[in-house]
């Protein structure tokens, strides 16, 4: 029941994303554009060995974990404003960890806005830090929303990758994030854990 009501959730949440409608609180609204069509089902990254307690608690949160490399330069992109701030967005290719076909590859939409070097006024309209940092090769894991996307090489995607003073979808998802995988199994702490512009969707 759990897993029907995400499906059925994220598929709602994709639909006004999608159309422009509104949003829930806590999360941004320009992940996705119209080009590209929600999923009629949860997509579901394999989750290698080792990574089982990390999957659990990013599924507790109602979300899915993606364990990859980053298989493209960060790619800046422009947004809609709220607030007359511009969501702007990082998208990163993510190869899922163990495969290089291309049709498994992931694009990662991470709003920009949860990086701690986010600068509203974005003089540079550039990649912020931290995920600026995040070079071709980097094992990285993020928790999150997959959708599908219906145009363009990489047929899937995972967004909703950050911090939330409420939950994603009401009732049913929290927190999510991208970290870093040290090379000694560690993680680095939330590269969208910036807390600072939570006030927009308040």
């Amino acid at each position: 029941m759990n897993k029907l009501l995400v499906m059925l959730a994220s598929v709602l949440m994709l639909s006004a994303c999608n159309s422009g409608g509104s949003n829930p609180a806590g999360n941004s609204s320009a992940n996705l554009n119209n080009s590209q069509i929600q999923s009629t089902q949860v997509i579901r990254p394999t989750v290698p060995v080792g990574y089982e307690k990390d999957a659990e608690s990013c599924h507790s949160n109602g979300g899915v974990l993606l364990v990859g490399t980053v298989a493209s330069s960060p790619v800046y992109k422009s947004g809609s404003l709220r607030q007359g701030v511009e969501l702007s967005h990082t998208h990163i290719t993510i190869n899922p960890l163990g495969t290089t076909n291309p049709n498994a590859a992931y694009d990662m939409a991470v709003d920009n806005a949860f990086a701690a070097g986010y600068d509203a006024a974005q003089p540079n309209k550039a990649v912020p830090a931290p995920l600026s940092s995040l070079m071709i090769g980097t094992l990285i894991e993020a928790c999150g929303l997959t959708y599908s996307n219906g145009n363009g090489a990489i047929k899937q995607g995972i967004h909703f990758v950050h911090l939330n003073d409420q939950p994603i979808i009401a009732n049913v998802t929290a927190n999510g994030w991208v970290k870093i995988v040290n090379s000694d199994g560690t993680l680095s702490a939330n590269l969208e854990g910036s807390s600072e512009y939570l006030y927009l969707w308040n």
